[in-house]
């Protein structure tokens, strides 16, 4: 302990906070005064139709207290599809992927559940030089309603990490999927 009694600034804390990470709380005059909220986010961009559909699962685990699943999973779910069309196109090289998540828009349209099968629409939008975009709609196999509707934009890197043009296993793959 200090001379002053209190303990010691943890490395964490917050820049604005001025009282020690141990507190608890920060001093209500040293909050900062929050910045207009940012503007509503645009809806994802969805094709009429979707070329490839993928039924897949989720697990009991991945849902709150409330039965609502949680809101990563959906990227999860889309990854999944994702590595499906890939894979199946022979387009991963030993499992890796040649490319990085750089974007992604999710409109959550209705609370999904664990231990449901779903299924998830892929379509390519978009294929540029080191990029491309995807949308994917995931809904309950059972009803289908819609849980959410994506799109997400993947950037080829290399292994250190720099943008490389999409190799052209990708680009046949990826030309499967493709919508206008």
């Amino acid at each position: 302990m200090r001379a002053d009694r209190s303990p010691p600034r943890s490395p964490w804390s917050p820049s604005w906070c001025s009282r020690p990470a141990s507190c608890g709380r920060a001093s209500r005059a040293a909050l900062p005064i929050p910045p207009d909220p940012p503007p509503a986010m645009e809806r994802p961009e969805i094709p009429a139709t979707f070329p490839l559909t993928f039924e897949l699962s989720t697990r009991w685990c991945e849902e709150d207290a409330h039965g609502i699943l949680n809101n990563a999973v959906y990227l999860t779910l889309m990854e999944e599809a994702r590595y499906a069309q890939l894979s199946a196109h022979g387009a991963l090289a030993g499992s890796l992927f040649p490319f990085v998540l750089a974007q992604a828009n999710v409109h959550f349209v209705r609370p999904g559940a664990g231990g449901a099968r779903v299924l998830v629409d892929l379509a390519t939008l978009s294929v540029g030089t080191t990029s491309f975009r995807q949308a994917y709609c995931i809904r309950e196999c059972e009803g289908g309603e819609v849980w959410c509707r994506a799109e997400a934009l993947l950037v080829c890197v290399d292994e250190a990490g720099a943008k490389t043009p999409v190799p052209p296993p990708l680009l046949e793959a990826l030309a499967a999927s493709r919508v206008d």
